[in-house]
C-alpha cells in the first residue's frame, strides 16, 4: 500500500476514534455515617464501606470520583444522572428497578446492646419493647424498631450513643457489629454486651438504572471474586468484626 493511502488510512481511524464518546468516570456519592463511611478532619475519606469501594475499584481497573452529601441529595444526584452512584443503600422491593445494583457490599448484623455494667437478658424483640433504645438520625434500622412499637430515643449521630448508653440514659443501644466495636473504642470504652441479634441487613451501590451495564457487570464479578479470595473479609477484620 502506497504511503498516502497508510495516512488516509490512519487519519480516517483517528476520526472515528475522535467521534467516540468518551468513557465517563463514575461519580459516587457516599454519605456520613460512621464507622462506614465519612471524613477526618483533613477531609480524607475513611470507613469500612469507603475501603472496600477503593478496594473493588482498583480490582476492577475503574476510575471513579468520591464525594460526600447527604444521602436525601445524593439519591437525587442518582436519579438525574448516567455513571452516578450512591454508597451504600439498602436493597427494599420499592427500590430495586429505580437502581442498578452492586453488591452486597456490605453485611450488617444488627443487635440490642447494653453497657458492660449491666449486661441484660432478652429472649426476643416483644421483651424489650418496654425498654428505651438509643438509635441516630437518619438509621433505618431505629425507623423500623419503632414502627414495631419502640421507644427510640435518636441521637445526631451515632457516635453520641456509647457514652449515652454508659451513662444510662437509655438501657439499649441499636446499631450494628462493627459501630459498636469503633465507636465505642473512638469513645474510650470496651465495646458493649450484646443482648439480642435481631436482623441482618445488606446493603449494596446503588447506581442510575442507565449507567453502562458493561461497566456494573464488571464490578460485579469482581465484587464475588474478591469474597471468594477472601479480601472482603480482610477489611471487615481491619475494623474487628468477621463476616461470620
Amino acid at each position: 500500500m502506497r504511503g498516502s493511502s497508510w495516512r488516509g488510512l490512519l487519519g480516517m481511524l483517528c476520526a472515528c476514534c475522535l467521534a467516540l464518546p468518551a468513557y465517563a468516570e463514575l461519580t459516587v456519592y457516599a454519605w456520613p455515617r460512621e464507622p462506614l463511611s465519612y471524613q477526618d478532619r483533613e477531609g480524607k475519606p475513611k470507613g469500612l464501606a469507603v475501603d472496600i469501594l477503593a478496594t473493588l475499584m482498583e480490582q476492577a481497573g475503574e476510575p471513579y470520583r468520591l464525594r460526600f452529601a447527604p444521602l436525601n441529595r445524593a439519591m437525587r444526584a442518582v436519579q438525574k444522572k448516567p455513571e452516578v452512584c450512591v454508597l451504600l443503600l439498602e436493597r427494599r422491593q420499592e427500590r430495586e428497578a429505580h437502581y442498578s445494583w452492586v453488591g452486597p457490599l456490605l453485611i450488617s448484623r444488627f443487635s440490642l446492646y447494653s453497657a458492660n455494667g449491666n449486661p441484660l437478658v432478652l429472649h426476643d424483640l416483644e421483651s424489650a419493647k418496654a425498654l428505651r433504645v438509643l438509635s441516630h438520625m437518619g438509621s433505618g434500622v431505629g425507623n423500623y424498631l419503632q414502627e414495631l412499637g419502640f421507644n427510640v430515643d435518636y441521637s445526631n449521630h451515632n457516635g453520641l450513643n456509647p457514652d449515652k448508653l454508659r451513662r444510662q440514659r437509655a438501657p439499649l443501644w441499636a446499631t450494628s457489629e462493627v459501630s459498636a466495636q469503633v465507636l465505642s473504642q473512638q469513645a474510650g470504652l470496651s465495646k458493649p454486651y450484646e443482648v439480642l441479634p435481631f436482623l441482618t441487613v445488606m446493603e449494596a451501590m446503588a447506581c442510575n438504572v442507565r449507567s453502562d451495564r458493561m461497566r456494573q457487570q464488571r464490578l460485579q464479578q469482581t465484587l464475588l471474586a474478591l469474597y471468594r479470595s477472601g479480601q472482603i473479609q480482610q477489611l471487615y477484620q481491619r475494623y474487628g468484626v468477621t463476616l461470620d
